[in-house]
């Protein structure tokens, strides 16, 4: 279901109450993805990272596309552009350590004549990577890969209302006619590793040298630490969140599913907070993620310990994804 302009003029005031109290409430499997997932960055839309998708690209077995979203509903709560006082980026672990081997950065300047110019640099031990262009372009990468950043369609899909109702699932997509703000990196796989080997991505995003968000699997901030602890876990480091934020995680999952032994076991598969990928591997989630997977009804299944297998009944993206660099569904009108 596509919200029209009007509907979502005259509901956004509700949206937005229904998005806050996933915030305050107690630990849930509410929220969304990482919208707004604390309230240090629903301060400002431009370093709230929405979601951040791994996946083999679909045009080309050796080369792996990442994507992180920013900017929840684009053009409406927050703004269509990126803040040029950030660094943007793709973290890549290599051996399994939780701690990034190689980092994608991309960092913007200000808005002129509708675009902003971008420049990706790479850091660590892999094959740099770099490039130079505008937002709405299709950018080549020097070593290797496509790069482009502008305004798409939100790829997030999930019926937020029917959970706030008691499970009381419509098929209603709240996020159907949201854009958001959108980064798409293709790489070789050769700046990877090697097909085969095991690698965990994730995002960041830094202003003035202060990590304001971070992510790796879908809602695990949102859904399983608590309100007071989620700023301190957007500034946190994968490789300390066992130590650091093991007990939410437990606590969470044993109120969700029932079973202190089964959260035990699940928080060392969803900690450290990482997108473990199989480079060569087309196979979808958990291994990374992939634009069309049901990443809610596969967590609603998993944190419940297969107690909820009804799913929400949104089970596709409202506007058909592509099989073609950038992969993402066009935006819609902003106006």
């Amino acid at each position: 279901m596509t919200l029209t302009r009007t509907r979502l003029t005259i509901g956004i005031a509700a949206a937005l109450l229904v998005l806050v109290t996933a915030l305050v409430a107690p630990p849930s499997i509410g929220g969304a993805a990482d919208h707004l997932d604390s309230p240090l960055v629903a301060q400002d839309g431009s370093t709230d990272i929405n979601d951040v998708y791994v996946f083999e690209s679909p045009g080309a077995a050796d080369s792996t596309v990442l994507i992180m979203t920013v900017n929840p509903a684009a053009g409406v709560m927050s703004d269509t552009t990126f803040n040029r006082d950030a660094r943007y980026e793709f973290l890549v672990d290599t051996d399994g350590d939780a701690v990034q081997d190689t980092t994608y950065e991309i960092t913007f300047k200000k808005t002129e004549n509708g675009t902003q110019e971008l420049k990706l640099k790479t850091k660590g031990d892999k094959p740099r990577l770099s490039a130079r262009g505008q937002t709405g372009e299709i950018i080549n990468v020097d070593g290797g890969g496509t790069l482009t950043a502008g305004l798409y369609d939100d790829p997030f899909f999930f019926d937020l209302a029917g959970f706030q109702n008691e499970l009381a699932f419509t098929g209603d997509d709240f996020f159907a006619g949201l854009n958001v703000s959108a980064i798409v990196l293709e790489v070789p796989n050769s700046a990877l590793g090697t097909s085969g080997d095991a690698i965990g991505v994730w995002a960041r995003i830094e202003v003035g040298g202060t990590q304001i968000d971070r992510m790796g699997r879908p809602a695990i901030n949102t859904v399983l630490i608590p309100t007071g602890t989620k700023n301190a876990f957007n500034a946190g480091i994968p490789s300390n969140d066992q130590s650091a934020f093991r007990d939410e995680v437990v606590a969470s999952v044993t109120a969700l599913s029932g079973d202190a032994a089964y959260a035990e076991a699940l928080a060392d598969v969803l900690l450290p907070d990482v997108n473990t990928f199989t480079i060569g591997n087309s196979e979808g989630f958990l291994n990374g993620r992939q634009l069309a997977d049901d990443v809610i009804d596969a967590e609603l299944n998993v944190l419940t310990n297969g107690a909820f297998t009804a799913g929400d009944g949104v089970n596709a993206n409202d506007k058909a994804f592509s099989n073609v660099f950038p992969y993402l569904a066009s935006a819609h009108p902003t106006n």
